[in-house]
């Protein structure tokens, strides 16, 4: 029996770190490890942004995001559905998925409790390692779980630009007084 990694992401499949999530899985696979995948997803089956399409081969549990993007299309919020959307990194205007602070820490608790539900719900064998893309709900969710596994952050361009970003504005608001 393979060494089991789960590896973790908030978001639905769209940019690099989903593209690492597939190359490091063939990779651990042909070290002898198995890899599984808790993520979000968006959209039907067939679309790069489906998770199960766009991660075939990996035993995958999804949360949909259809419902969230449905609810930011009518007008509400979308973070604020019962299973809401991820935030971003990124600060971009008329978009589902706004930047991670301007998430209220009332909806980020419930952003991590719906998460710590998937993953309490999917019935996932303790792995040997968590491996969690970006600096997500999802530390919290995973750890609540699985807390005596060990659990590695691999933190992507998107998180790196926004230390930057945070670092900068600290010594600007430094440098005013």
């Amino acid at each position: 029996m393979s060494r089991r990694v789960t590896m973790g992401l908030l978001f639905y499949p769209r940019g690099g770190s989903a593209q690492v999530i597939r190359y490091l899985a063939a990779a651990l696979k042909g070290a002898g490890w198995s890899a599984n995948l808790v993520c979000g997803s968006l959209g039907e089956p067939g679309e790069r942004t489906h998770a199960e399409t766009f991660f075939s081969g990996m035993e995958v549990t999804a949360a949909d995001y259809g419902p969230a993007v449905a609810a930011f299309e009518a007008g509400r919020d979308p973070v604020a559905e019962p299973f809401g959307m991820h935030p971003s990194f990124e600060d971009r205007p008329d978009v589902p998925d706004r930047l991670f602070a301007a998430v209220s820490p009332e909806l980020g608790d419930g952003l991590t409790a719906a998460w710590a539900e998937l993953i309490e719900r999917s019935g996932l064998a303790t792995p040997e390692v968590l491996h969690l893309h970006h600096l997500t709900p999802l530390q919290e969710a995973f750890s609540g779980r699985f807390p005596a596994t060990p659990l590695v952050t691999h933190l992507h361009g998107t998180d790196l630009k926004m230390i930057d970003r945070a670092e900068r504005l600290t010594r600007l608001a430094e440098g005013l007084g």
